[in-house]
């Protein structure tokens, strides 16, 4: 059944191709067009709260990479201006928090502790506007984010990690590691070499046999189980298609083989994609689709890629879990503006 419907998918977004006249399919661009109307109404201060108020990092960063992407310099200058007098931690006598980025934030409420994953994708943001806008300051900015980020670095058991927080009351930094804590590309681009290098090594113990990454990075565990290699591991064995595609989104250019395995993977499966898999064997451990999230990310994996045949592929789907929850009106900051790169092809 599967290649039946590739097949239909294909066909179908190649006749939307010839009547585009691009290499991008492109009958009707409504879609495109409804999700950036709903970015930009997003896309003011520090950014858009979530349903408790709080004010996410990894979304407004989103936001600010969005606002360099459709080249629009006032929304980002402003948009820049709040998240760094509210995330980014300056006026800090704690030299171990200096430049970290709070992971959300909400009015009256004292920042809790620092994000890694918000961190590089406030860095990237930050790396795109530089180029966009000829902000050799963003940066500087970029640079001095992502050695924050850095001394997030440790290493036990001869495994080295970035710990997943530092907790800005305790004075203390997380024992784990998430997976989704490695962007490697955006620590290359913005000048740390030796951790990126550190991180794709990483990245490369942390795949699982069926082709997607495990979610969790924790050496400790070692000590109770000794030589059983469980340092990289994923509870009961789950591992989040969403997740496993969004490190390798940023890790792509360092390490094209396991994007490539990556996207494959979701491509191969994709008239029936869940969220969860096993990450061993690659097999289905959940029956919900993977939805938008999932899509989006791959799309924008395949464009990365150079794959048009997968992207081909993928933006059908794409094109109908969007509607989909643009109809439901459940759209957060960062779906919404993964759909909106994703669909226009334009990360860069």
């Amino acid at each position: 059944m599967a290649p039946i419907l590739n097949r239909c998918a294909t066909a179908v977004v190649v006749v939307l191709l010839v009547l585009s006249g691009s290499g991008v399919a492109r009958a009707d661009d409504a879609l495109e067009r409804a999700y950036t109307d709903v970015v930009r109404r997003m896309a003011h201060g520090a950014g858009a709260p979530r349903s408790d108020g709080y004010v996410s990092a990894y979304d407004s960063a989103q936001l600010l990479r969005f606002a360099a992407i459709d080249d629009d310099r006032t929304r980002y200058l402003e948009m820049r201006a709040a998240i760094v007098a509210r995330f980014v931690q300056t006026g800090t006598h704690d030299a171990e928090s200096r430049d970290d980025i709070a992971w959300r934030i909400h009015d009256g409420v004292h920042p809790e502790a620092s994000g890694t994953t918000e961190a590089l994708a406030l860095a990237d943001a930050l790396l795109i506007g530089a180029q966009k806008f000829n902000r050799p300051g963003d940066r500087t900015l970029a640079h001095q984010i992502a050695d924050a980020y850095m001394r997030h670095a440790t290493t036990e058991d001869g495994i080295w990690y970035i710990r997943n927080y530092y907790n800005f009351d305790t004075h203390a930094y997380a024992t784990n590691s998430f997976i989704i804590d490695y962007l490697p590309d955006v620590l290359a681009a913005a000048g740390e070499a030796n951790g990126a290098a550190r991180s794709y090594a990483l990245l490369d113990r942390a795949m699982g046999p069926g082709g997607l990454f495990y979610e969790l990075v924790q050496p400790e565990i070692d000590t109770a189980f000794p030589a059983a290699g469980l340092a990289y591991f994923s509870p009961n064995a789950v591992s989040s298609i969403a997740n496993t595609c969004t490190v390798a989104l940023y890790a792509a250019r360092g390490r094209t083989a396991l994007a490539h395995r990556v996207l494959d993977f979701g491509v191969s499966r994709l008239a029936s994609l869940t969220r969860f898999y096993d990450v061993r064997s690659g097999l289905p451990i959940s029956t919900e689709n993977a939805g938008t999230p999932a899509l989006a990310c791959l799309t924008r994996l395949a464009v990365r890629l150079g794959d048009t045949r997968a992207r081909t592929l993928l933006e059908v789907p794409l094109r109908a879990n969007a509607q989909t929850q643009l109809a439901a009106g459940n759209l957060d900051p960062t779906v919404a503006t993964s759909v909106v790169f994703a669909l226009r092809g334009s990360d860069r």
